[in-house]
Formats: structure tokens, sequence, C-alpha cells
């Protein structure tokens, strides 16, 4: 019979467990596995579990904030985002999953500042974070100062036309005629 690789990683996972069930970061990795497996009530147990044990597992609290974001659980998900960023994670997808959650609980000008934390200090540049930027802008009625944003998204992922669709809300908020509009 052939394991699969999850299945593999948790018999490995138990057998360590079984040898030292203190460390936390079994835990945690067993909880990835059911995470990734679609588990995620025993990831969440896990992952609860380890920050159990110690309570200064920045990884645990990451990953846990993560699936509550995942599952909609946001208000429980942004408490543990914002622990592990506290304590020192700088995880790009724990960044990008707490200005994602930090927009869509409506706290536009807190995904802003995390946006341009990213970008500017941790020089994370990826196409969410300027997504959630632009929108985060745009829900501030600050379309200048999304335009140049819209531009990197453009200039970097200029066959994708959504993006049009942000510089139009910029045109429409601004007042501002599309240079291919002006008749000459």
């Amino acid at each position: 019979m052939q394991m699969g690789k999850l299945d593999m990683a948790k018999y490995l996972i138990e057998t360590a467990i079984k040898l030292d069930s203190t460390d936390p970061v079994f835990y945690v990795n067993m909880g990835v596995v059911y995470y990734l497996q679609k588990e995620f009530e025993k990831a969440k147990e896990l992952f609860k579990k380890a920050i159990e044990m110690d309570p200064g597992y920045i990884e645990a609290y990451g990953n846990l904030g993560k699936l509550l974001a995942e599952e909609d659980f946001l208000e429980e998900a942004r408490k543990y985002l914002v622990r592990a960023v506290n304590m020192g994670d700088r995880d790009p997808s724990v960044l990008i999953t707490l200005a994602e959650v930090n927009f869509r609980l409506g706290a536009y000008s807190r995904a802003e500042e995390l946006c341009n934390i990213m970008i500017h200090e941790l020089d994370i540049e990826e196409k969410q974070v300027l997504e959630i930027l632009v929108k985060s802008l745009l829900k501030q009625n600050k379309p200048l100062e999304a335009t140049s944003y819209v531009e990197m998204l453009i200039e970097r992922y200029w066959e994708e036309p959504e993006y049009k669709k942000y510089m139009d809300e910029i045109y429409e908020k601004t007042g501002i005629i599309e240079s291919s509009e002006i008749k000459q």
C-alpha cells in the first residue's frame, strides 16, 4: 500500500509525538498537515494545544490566525494574527492575512498601514499586498494615493484586465479624464 505524502508526514509526526509529547513544534506541524487535508477543527485544536504548551510560540499564533481567517472568524483571526506580528512574526502570509482581515473588517487605515510596512520596510510587493492597499486607499477616498500602486499592478500584471477597474474608479473619484478620452 502506497502512502501519500501527507499521510507519511502524519505518521512521522505521530511517531515524533510518541517520543516527545512536550514539543509544541510537533503539534503545529501536525496542525499544518490537518489544515492541508481540510480537517480544520483538528488543526485548530493542535494549534491551540501548541499555544498552551508554549505561549511564546509565534508560528502557532500565525497558523491559527490564518486558519480562522479562512473560516471567516475575522475578529478571532485578527486577535491571533496581531499577537503573532507583535511577537515578531514577519512571515509574509501572516502579514498579508492580517491586512486582508483588517480590510474585510472595515479597518481600512490599519490595512493600509500594514501594506505600507510590507512594501516600504519589508520589501514585500506581492500582488495581494498591492491589491489590498489599493482597495483600502479607495475605500478611504484617497484615489490619488492609490494611483501609483495601481500603476505598479498594471505594470507587473498588465495581462490581467481587472486592474483597469481601479484606474476607472480613480478617474471617477478625482474627475481626471483618462488620457485616451481626451479629444484632440
